[in-house]
């Protein structure tokens, strides 16, 4: 009983079974050595045993976990069935007298020994049953949640690949910024010189000043860039939108200009 209790994850406090058991071990050795009684020594253990049988019988068909009644109901059956012929026998031995014709010809010990090994047997093969379905269940469960770890794994796979691509994509752009950078730095630096080496009444020189704010300004949307990657650390400083709307609208061809 308790590793049928194993089984189905229901154990319970053993003292009751305990004290059954030594109870009938006292009712056994009292009709056999105080008081000398087969019959009575019969019913005993026959008491025994349909209460062991009822005990299984309701463990298996009514305290198993749902999910599991469909692996333990044949064996809850026959431990129900023997429980009945157990009761039926205690009954007979206790209605019909010893001197009984059905007695002495041997044809109910013969009846009651046959009807035990079938049920054993059935028993048997229900236990078999039982645990197979139980190792067939645990397999397809552990199949499942090996698959389920597997399609997890690839999918954390997938991100990270996903993840170092961006980091790369990243990489690559901080890369390019740094190198454009580094040209709008000579851009800007040959406009200083050719500005420097240049009349202020030369009409020129206008030009050449819009192409070096131009170029300032490409090169703050650079910084800019290079501090999103975090490739430089950013500073925090106040602007001034008028301005800033002012420097857009410098850069806008005119149409669009008056058009705004």
């Amino acid at each position: 009983y308790r590793g049928m209790e194993d089984f189905t994850g229901k154990r319970g406090p053993q003292r009751n079974n305990y004290l059954l058991l030594a109870a009938l071990f006292g009712i056994h050795v009292y009709f056999m050595l105080v008081q000398t009684s087969m019959a009575a020594r019969t019913i005993a253990f026959t008491m025994g045993v349909l209460v062991f049988c009822l005990k299984s019988a309701w463990l298996l068909l009514h305290r198993v976990d749902p999910e599991m009644r469909p692996n333990t109901r044949l064996a809850g059956w026959l431990f129900g069935a023997l429980s009945l012929f157990s009761l039926v026998r205690i009954i007979v031995d206790l209605v019909i007298p010893p001197g009984s014709d059905l007695f002495t010809i041997g044809f109910y010990d013969a009846l009651v020994i046959m009807s035990y090994q079938m049920l054993l047997i059935g028993l048997t093969f229900s236990f078999s049953l039982m645990v197979n379905r139980r190792l067939v269940g645990d397999l397809e469960r552990d199949i499942l949640e090996r698959k389920r770890a597997e399609a997890e794994k690839d999918l954390l796979e997938a991100q990270n690949r996903h993840l170092m691509k961006a980091e790369s994509l990243g990489r690559m752009a901080g890369a390019i910024a740094h190198h454009y950078n580094n040209l709008l730095g000579v851009i800007i630096g040959n406009l200083e010189l050719a500005i420097n080496n240049l009349s202020r009444r030369m009409v020129v020189r206008e030009n050449l000043d819009e192409a070096m704010n131009a170029g300032r300004r490409a090169s703050k949307v650079t910084g800019m860039m290079l501090t999103y990657l975090g490739h430089v650390p950013g500073e925090l400083e106040p602007i001034d939108l008028s301005e800033a709307c002012r420097e857009t609208l410098a850069t806008l061809p005119c149409p669009l200009i008056a058009r705004a």
